[in-house]
């Protein structure tokens, strides 16, 4: 609605249409002036002659034209008022005068009705009303002068009650009636003020919050879509239809999803029409950085990371979904040469480490049985280089795992044996902190899995618990088969310091390493936790974790018999 609309329609609403209304008005009273004079002239001709209707008719013809010259404006002053209410009162004037015509009185008598009218118009001016009521005052009183006792009674008849009782009675009547609409209509025009004062205002605050979004959306670099469940563009900014692959000048978002645009976070698979964001987002389906690459025509690759947020109606049905695109192509580049770097840096570790490693040992053959200081210095770096050897594994199982090149190579192999040499890695160091170490005995347990690879996962979760344990704690370990020995299950129960409620959604993150884990000075690099879990999900199986900071953790490794 324009400035333009608003101000008429407020006009509208304040006051309507004077200068139309008043001559509309005065239009009516002039012709219902013009037809009683015309009938009530070919009963009594000599009345259309005499002074009296002479001078009724040049102040009606006066009122007339002052109707015409004056334009009178919607406004609420007293002056604005008084120059429409001259005009019935003109009028009024005139059936006044008309009334104080010494002609008989049927021949007058039917003017005093056109007092109705001007009576009408008074009342609906404010502040004029009482001119109306005097006017009536007038009507009843003028004739009595004119006629003595005799006359007056002698024409006390029906139509004579009518003239000099009814009449003034319609008038006042007439007059009140009208300022009671009068009154109606400004309370209503009160109401409608408001009401246009509330929509304009908020008409205003949502202009400017349009105005504010739209800023928004023209200045974030992520691409916003809005997208019904059709699938048609809603709405979409500028960092979305300038992006070189997430839209075209012909097409629909949906559409790069139709013709398989999208692939799947390794970059290689496409995502089938149907199973992409876009789809999921017309569903109604809420997603949360979920990662896709794409190709310009140029062969340029892309990483896309895809959140959506379904929007519902009053019902609360789902209407269309806000879908934001963000290019994290940079990230996952820099990603990718971190993990390539780590891959590299790991890789030629293992040489240098194995050689340092194999001297050692003849250092230690050579040496054997004679300076005990010697061989403690020799036991000490043996036992850093193992740790190296370890940092290094877990580095290259990192970024094997991140780049899809994991690779498991399960046999038939038993998991309580599996499970009894891991722990035996861990006693000497359980026993020289006093922990109480158990490892629960139990029949086999034949199962298919990666021996090497399964061992790495239980090293890495028995060592946590044996480092994180204080002195006097202890450690319990043990491997069961379910009752139907369809899964098989590796518990690890410590009472160690434990881990927060907001570390534990952390901690299967690469390189994360729990606040506890942290402040107990316990080295780390955050790796053990990431890699158990690629390797038992490698394993179809799950990894559990339960933990009360200060009193203990529980981890499960859930695996199915075959």
């Amino acid at each position: 609605m324009t400035n333009h609309q608003k101000s008429a329609l407020g006009m509208l609403y304040k006051s309507g249409n004077v200068r139309t209304d008043t001559l509309l008005s005065q239009g009516a009273f002039l012709g219902m002036f013009g037809v009683v004079s015309l009938v009530t002239g070919l009963s009594e001709p000599s009345l259309l002659v005499s002074s009296s209707y002479l001078a009724a008719a040049i102040i009606v013809t006066v009122a007339s034209v002052w109707t015409v010259i004056v334009n009178p404006r919607p406004t609420r002053t007293t002056l604005s008022a008084l120059l429409v209410a001259i005009i019935p009162a003109l009028d009024l004037a005139s059936v006044v005068i008309l009334r104080s015509n010494s002609n008989p009185l049927e021949a007058v008598y039917a003017f005093g009705y056109l007092g109705v009218l001007p009576a009408f118009w008074l009342g609906s001016i404010r502040k004029w009303w009482w001119v109306a009521v005097a006017g009536a005052a007038a009507v009843a009183a003028v004739e009595v002068p004119w006629q003595n006792i005799e006359q007056t009674l002698v024409h006390a008849s029906a139509q004579y009650v009518a003239a000099n009782t009814l009449i003034p009675l319609l008038i006042v009547t007439a007059a009140l009636v009208a300022k009671g609409q009068r009154h109606q209509f400004d309370e209503h025009r009160k109401v409608i003020d408001a009401r246009e004062h509330e929509l304009a205002t908020s008409l205003t605050e949502q202009k400017k919050g349009q105005e504010v979004l739209a800023k928004v959306l023209d200045t974030v670099n992520m691409g916003i879509l809005v997208i019904d469940k059709d699938g048609n563009d809603v709405l979409a900014n500028p960092a979305m239809r300038n992006h070189p692959v997430l839209t075209g000048k012909k097409q629909r978002t949906i559409d790069l999803e139709t013709n398989q645009q999208f692939l799947d976070a390794d970059g290689l698979t496409p995502i089938a029409p149907g199973h992409g964001p876009v789809s999921a987002a017309m569903r109604g389906e809420s997603s949360r950085g979920r990662v896709f690459w794409m190709e310009s025509a140029d062969g340029t690759r892309y990483a896309i990371s895809v959140s959506a947020t379904p929007i519902l109606d009053e019902q609360g049905n789902f209407s269309r979904s806000v879908v934001a695109l963000d290019d994290v192509t940079d990230f996952m580049n820099n990603l990718q040469a971190k993990d390539d770097f780590l891959a590299s840096i790991s890789h030629e570790l293992r040489t240098p480490l194995t050689s340092i490693g194999g001297y050692l040992e003849l250092l230690q053959d050579q040496t054997a049985g004679t300076d005990t200081k010697f061989a403690k210095y020799l036991e000490a770096m043996e036992r850093n280089v193992r740790r190296l050897k370890v940092l290094v594994a877990d580095l290259l199982t990192a970024a094997q795992f991140q780049r899809g090149s994991l690779e498991l190579r399960p046999r038939a192999a038993d998991l309580q044996t599996i499970v009894r040499h891991a722990a035996e890695q861990f006693l000497s160091q359980a026993i020289a902190k006093g922990l109480h170490y158990t490892v629960q005995d139990g029949p086999e347990l034949p199962t298919t899995l990666d021996v090497q690879r399964m061992g790495q996962v239980l090293e890495n979760l028995i060592s946590n618990a044996v480092k994180y344990t204080p002195a006097g704690g202890s450690v319990t370990i043990s491997a069961t088969a379910s009752p139907d020995t369809k899964t098989l299950e590796v518990v690890i129960e410590d009472s160690g310091v434990g881990v927060s409620t907001g570390d534990q959604s952390h901690l299967f993150s690469r390189f994360y390493r729990a606040t506890s884990a942290v402040e107990s000075n316990v080295p780390g690099i955050g790796l053990g936790l990431a890699i158990s879990k690629s390797i038992v999900e490698g394993h179809c199986g799950t990894l559990e974790f339960h933990s009360v900071e200060g009193r203990g953790t529980t981890v499960r490794v859930v695996l199915p018999q075959q």
